[in-house]
């Protein structure tokens, strides 16, 4: 469970900055009466995204009996595309407009998979640069 959290941070923190720079300043969106920035919550959408699709890809995927190539290419399609749908999502509530919406499943998307490269990169127990736990 630590980590899919750390691989969640990651992901939402990489995924907060690019909506950043793709999009700039859209304005606050309205959350539960909160007024949030919008990379803020593309990030916790993204984070939130990543938790799902590793959830999904630990417990139905693995379980299906299947061959191991096959697997991986599951669980890359499923994990691109859950947070890429997040993303979108989120984005879209933000008040990116309707023609943005592939660069916001793709900012998702790839957030997703490059959160999860920099944690295998420099958070990972095994092969990490730092050493968190």
């Amino acid at each position: 469970m630590k980590e899919t959290l750390l691989k969640a941070l990651s992901s939402g923190v990489i995924g907060g900055i690019a909506t950043t720079v793709l999009f700039g300043d859209a304005g606050a969106i309205s959350v539960f009466n909160m007024d949030l920035n919008p990379a803020l919550v593309s990030g916790l959408a993204i984070g939130v995204g990543s938790v799902a699709s590793d959830l999904v890809s630990e417990n139905v995927i693995q379980n299906m009996n299947l061959p191991q190539n096959i697997v991986s290419t599951e669980e890359l399609l499923i994990q691109f595309g859950l947070s890429g749908i997040a993303a979108s999502v989120a984005l879209s509530l933000a008040g990116v407009p309707t023609a943005n919406l592939m660069k916001s499943f793709l900012l998702g998307g790839g957030s997703k998979l490059g959160g999860d490269y920099a944690y295998c990169m420099l958070l990972s127990p095994h092969h990490g640069m730092i050493p968190i736990f």
